[in-house]
């Protein structure tokens, strides 16, 4: 995932697992609302569809996204560990799954033959690795341990 990025979410499901219980009609999803914010961002507001269509597959944007500002990933454990957080306090397994999920793509888009390494394009996968890697990169991730190791019992 890159570093920084910007989307429209005001129409979006998008990213949205099957198991949420959010319904489709709660946050219908409007791609020409994605359409026309894409070219907002990009300063063409009065192009056509076409026009925001090309944007989209040059800068290769996923649904709802508009922009993508640093499309480095530098190893950085935020996000994954906020799942963790979530797991930890609900004890709900899904947040364990959705670790897991988020482990498996870091790890396939960082790994090297040695260690793991930041990623100078993290858009498309197949960015290049720069050598090297924030030392806390797997000191914060511990979604797969047992509750026992870490206690959140304050």
């Amino acid at each position: 995932m890159p570093q920084l990025l910007h989307h429209e979410s005001s129409h979006s499901k998008v990213g949205h697992d099957d198991n949420d219980n959010n319904s489709q009609d709660s946050c219908p999803w409007d791609i020409s609302v994605w359409h026309q914010e894409v070219l907002n961002a990009h300063s063409v507001p009065n192009a056509n569809r076409n026009k925001a269509e090309s944007i989209i597959q040059e800068k290769n944007l996923p649904p709802s996204f508009t922009t993508i500002g640093d499309a480095r990933y530098i190893l950085r454990p935020e996000a994954i560990e906020s799942v963790f957080i979530m797991y930890r306090i609900t004890g709900d397994r899904v947040w364990q799954e959705k670790a897991w999920k988020m482990w498996k793509a870091i790890d396939t888009m960082t790994s090297t033959a040695l260690a793991y390494s930041a990623v100078r394009d993290g858009n498309p996968p197949a960015g290049q690795k720069p050598s090297l890697a924030d030392s806390n990169v797997h000191g914060e991730f511990l979604a797969g341990r047992d509750a026992q190791v870490l206690l959140l019992d304050f």
